[in-house]
């Protein structure tokens, strides 16, 4: 049965879920909340404690269910959601995803193919109803199996950082600071029932070894906080991460002497006057900017960057994983894309067909927005300046677009192009197709599938990296400013003088 209100005056898992919420700030009054659930006990726990806060914050709650199609027992989770959700009447919306298709196409594993199609699903249901917020059931024990994962894994800063409470100022984790044994307790007490997935228990997958066998030999031999332990250290790490971020753009900025279509170049005289700390730093941001993520690049591959630099030789080359290429001439260290099927050594932009990708990410009328679109390996950082801050830099919106704030309406939304999309080019009077501004434009073929576009209400007001919408743009009586600022894997820009780069983040 579902805990009644004088039953959860007291509840621990209750009160940790409001402190969270509180603490990071992830939901306020009247917010329309998605929250991802799997049927399993994390899942089932999240979604009776956002019923929880459901009347005091006067939250509308959504239930998604993503069904993946790889076990035998998927449409038993599926049939259990929808009835659970009937029962406490929460309206349920339940996708499937091919997980089997991507990863043929893409070459994932198969968890990276079903996190990448999960979290477009839940974009999808969530723009469909207008949700604000989309809730996920991380809780303690699963942050510090990342942590231990990534630490066994040799992983850097970046990784150790964890899971975080807030990604995007969209995605919340309300469980991040409670063990699973008090989530388990909170069902139990309440007699709340939940499926179980067997492939939790597989000892096959690092993850189970690390959950099953490796943190309860910590527990009893070493530190029974230890839970508690690795979730400090990923706290810590990831607010220090944060403060060092700005310091790393300066460095960048300076650092980078050419950004075109094809490539980023690296000055190696400054380069070299740069701490080992920071310039594999550097290098993993220059990396991250030309490949779109850091996938399948170690601390090795940054090393040997490194060592390239220094050395006394004037040219050298080396190739990484996923068509990359680091090559050095002279003072020059050039970061590029081999054509995929090229012989090594003739370099150049990796030609992918157009792909359909699917997304769509809300944008609140915050100071400082970070966005990630995982999909296209973009990044997009928005914020709100004074006019005369700005001088006399109004792009026209390829990788900084300017808007005068009281023309635009939030929240302002950000998706992939859809068929029949028109909006208004700055210079012209009358709009245009995208299409036919892509064809004028000459914009090739490969690249037309990832150009994201940014709409206020349902009027482009910036088609990304290329051009904004004359309707928005800034006039002499304007007094705020929405700066955007694109960086994307596949296309680069000259660097304004006050971007700000991207950064690889958790999970």
């Amino acid at each position: 049965m579902s805990p009644s209100k004088k039953s959860c005056e007291k509840d621990p898992f209750l009160k940790a879920v409001d402190d969270a919420i509180v603490r990071y700030g992830m939901l306020e009054s009247g917010d329309r909340v998605l929250a991802a659930i799997s049927g399993g006990p994390d899942s089932v726990a999240l979604m009776h404690a956002l019923r929880h806060c459901a009347e005091r914050l006067a939250l509308k709650i959504g239930i998604a269910h993503i069904h993946h199609g790889l076990r035998a027992d998927a449409d038993r989770d599926a049939e259990f959601i929808v009835t659970e959700a009937k029962r406490i009447g929460l309206p349920c919306y339940l996708e499937r995803i091919d997980v089997l298709n991507l990863r043929k196409r893409r070459r994932h594993s198969p968890e990276e193919a079903a996190r990448i199609l999960r979290y477009q699903a839940l974009e999808r249901i969530a723009h469909q109803t207008q949700c604000r917020k989309i809730a996920l059931g991380h809780h303690a024990d699963d942050n510090a199996e990342l942590v231990l994962m990534q630490l066994l894994r040799g992983s850097g800063p970046a990784g150790l950082a964890g899971m975080a409470p807030v990604r995007q100022q969209r995605y919340i984790r309300p469980l991040i600071h409670i063990r699973r044994t008090t989530i388990l307790n909170f069902l139990h007490q309440h007699d709340l029932h939940y499926v179980h997935d067997p492939s939790n228990q597989d000892q096959r997958f690092t993850r189970n070894r690390i959950r099953h066998s490796l943190i309860p030999r910590l527990i009893n031999d070493f530190n029974p906080n230890v839970v508690a332990g690795l979730n400090r250290l990923a706290d810590i790490i990831r607010q220090e991460e944060q403060w060092l971020e700005p310091l790393v753009d300066s460095a960048l900025k300076q650092a980078i002497s050419a950004m075109t279509e094809e490539q980023i170049t690296l000055d190696t005289v400054i380069l070299r006057t740069n701490s080992r700390a920071l310039n594999r730093r550097l290098i993993r941001r220059a990396l991250a900017m030309c490949k779109g993520d850091l996938r399948r690049i170690t601390m090795a591959h940054v090393d040997r960057i490194i060592a390239l630099i220094a050395s006394q030789a004037p040219t050298g080359q080396l190739h990484l994983p996923q068509a990359l290429c680091v090559e050095r001439m002279q003072n020059q260290l050039l970061v590029k894309q081999r054509v995929r099927g090229s012989p090594r050594g003739h370099a150049g932009r990796a030609h992918d067909p157009v792909t359909p990708y699917d997304y769509n990410v809300n944008l609140a009328p915050d100071s400082e927005t970070r966005i990630i679109i995982t999909e296209i390996g973009a990044v997009l950082h928005f914020s709100v300046l004074a006019r005369q801050s700005i001088g006399k830099r109004l792009d026209a919106g390829q990788a900084v677009a300017y808007f005068d704030m009281n023309r635009i309406e939030f929240p302002l939304t950000l998706r992939n192009i859809r068929p029949g999309d028109r909006f208004r080019p700055l210079g012209l009077m009358g709009s245009q197709k995208v299409k036919h501004y892509f064809i004028n434009n000459k914009v090739p073929r490969h690249q037309r599938g990832r150009v994201p576009v940014l709409l206020s209400g349902d009027q482009i007001i910036w088609l990304v990296g290329h051009r904004i919408d004359e309707r928005v743009r800034v006039r002499p009586g304007t007094k705020q400013v929405l700066r955007g600022i694109y960086f994307f894997g596949d296309r680069r820009f000259a660097m304004d003088p006050g971007a700000i780069t991207p950064s690889q983040t958790g999970p």
